[in-house]
């Protein structure tokens, strides 16, 4: 058995048991990657996979039993060469971050800048998606780090810290009337009104809904998008009045946009930065956390003070 066999085994389920798909992602073939399955088969005495014809439909259950084997010995290789190439090129090397829209636009762009200042032999990978996505990409061995916010559900291997918080706050012309209130603004007013606002994840009530829900009341959700940008053209527009996330806030959108704050209509939302705890964690990834952290909060810190 070969560590290879291994490897193309387990690319093969990561891509939905799509060998073209694994060939592409392992820059082989297809007919090399069919092969390697087989001899893995034959040397094990065990279907790994149910067949349709030529296509591999799932796992048998010792395909399972297989995998889970598989995925320990690859990830201790992994560990082996991680601890190797920190013994013996500590400062250089490649951070693979999954993130979401507004991290990878609004937050990380000072960081990375700064941290590469200290850390230049570091390169980084940007990965985006939603938080069930950044979860998958970081347990599958695709992301050294995965940065969202909210809740989320890992597996056990996966550790989670809380970084900071934030609030959503609206955005809306100058020229509406919720804009020109002399109290803050209530939900009822809010319900009233075409809302403008992020995707929702999957298989898990929104806080934004279920804030209106426990007031017997329903958001009028008119688009939802993963790009804050996107919804400040729609905000534009006139389509809908926008909830973003406070750090998507740029000095532009204060000069044609009125910024209304919501804290007391919505609970912080936690950002979280999380890594996986089977897997070696170099030194310039912990530096990275450490750094992330340090300089969100000192940040918000900062707002809070200007706001007050």
């Amino acid at each position: 058995m070969k560590l290879q066999q291994l490897r193309f085994f387990k690319a093969v389920v990561d891509n939905d048991l799509n060998i073209s798909a694994a060939a592409d992602a392992l820059y082989t073939s297809q007919p090399g990657v069919s092969k390697q399955l087989k001899l893995l088969e034959e040397e094990l005495g065990l279907p790994l996979f149910q067949r349709s014809g030529k296509s591999l439909t799932q796992l048998t259950e010792a395909g399972t039993a297989v995998l889970e084997r598989a995925q320990s010995i690859l990830t201790e290789v992994a560990n082996i060469k991680s601890l190797s190439d920190d013994f013996e090129r500590g400062s250089e090397g490649e951070l693979t971050i999954a993130t979401t829209h507004t991290q990878a636009r609004y937050v990380l762009p000072e960081i990375i800048t700064e941290f590469r200042q200290q850390w230049p032999g570091i390169n980084f990978h940007l990965q985006q998606g939603t938080t069930e996505q950044l979860t998958q990409m970081l347990e599958n061995g695709q992301a050294d780090l995965a940065i969202a916010s909210g809740p989320a559900q890992v597996a056990e291997s996966v550790e989670l810290t809380s970084c900071y918080q934030w609030h959503r706050v609206l955005l809306m012309p100058k020229a509406h009337p919720l804009a020109k209130l002399s109290k803050p603004i209530s939900l009822e007013q809010l319900a009233e009104q075409a809302l403008i606002t992020y995707s929702f994840s999957i298989g898990r009530e929104s806080s934004l809904l279920r804030s209106f829900r426990e007031r017997a009341m329903k958001a009028n959700v008119v688009l939802t998008a993963r790009d804050a940008d996107v919804i400040k053209t729609y905000v534009r527009l006139g389509m809908g009045i926008g909830l973003v996330a406070e750090m998507a806030v740029e000095n532009e959108d204060r000069s044609g946009l009125a910024i209304v704050r919501t804290d007391h209509l919505f609970d912080p939302i936690s950002t979280w930065v999380a890594h996986r705890t089977d897997a070696v964690v170099r030194g310039y990834t912990r530096a990275f956390i450490n750094a992330f952290t340090d300089r969100m909060q000192h940040r918000l810190s900062a707002a809070s003070v200007a706001q007050n």
